[in-house]
């Protein structure tokens, strides 16, 4: 009860022409790789335990003169993810997330311009949601 054409499909390729075959979708694969890389962005990623909030409001990398923009990330000491920021400007920008140690997700809250406009989603340990709330500029939206 079993169906050879699915496991494989040429059954008269040769050793060698299966090689080739190999060969060339590695090769693929590592050519998408590549494309993918390059389109990335290339943002900065930082401790997040050295951004500072100055009194202007804005998040700044450690001591630099300029607002931040990039990603700040921690984690905890056993290497699972703790939390993740993007910032544009010294602004929270994009999306935020924080973890608890057994790395179920806490929270996503959706920023813009450093005001939260999106959802803010809490969940609790066992990865029950708790919370959805929809912001609009920093205010409370109806759905």
């Amino acid at each position: 009860c079993s169906d050879d054409s699915a496991t494989n499909r040429n059954p008269s390729s040769s050793s060698f022409e299966q090689t080739q075959e190999i060969e060339i979708l590695q090769r693929r694969i590592k050519d998408l790789k590549w494309e993918v890389s390059r389109m990335k962005p290339k943002v900065p990623t930082v401790d997040g335990r050295q951004m500072v909030l100055y009194k202007d409001g804005l998040w700044y990398h450690d001591v630099k003169l300029e607002p931040f923009t990039g990603r700040a990330v921690e984690k905890f000491e056993n290497g699972s993810w703790k939390g993740e920021v993007s910032f544009f400007e010294g602004k929270k920008d994009g999306v935020e997330r924080y973890w608890y140690p057994n790395a179920q997700i806490s929270t996503e809250t959706q920023w813009l311009e450093g005001r939260k406009n999106g959802f803010e989603t809490r969940w609790n340990t066992q990865g029950k949601m708790t919370s959805r709330k929809l912001f609009h500029r920093d205010e409370k939206a109806d759905k």
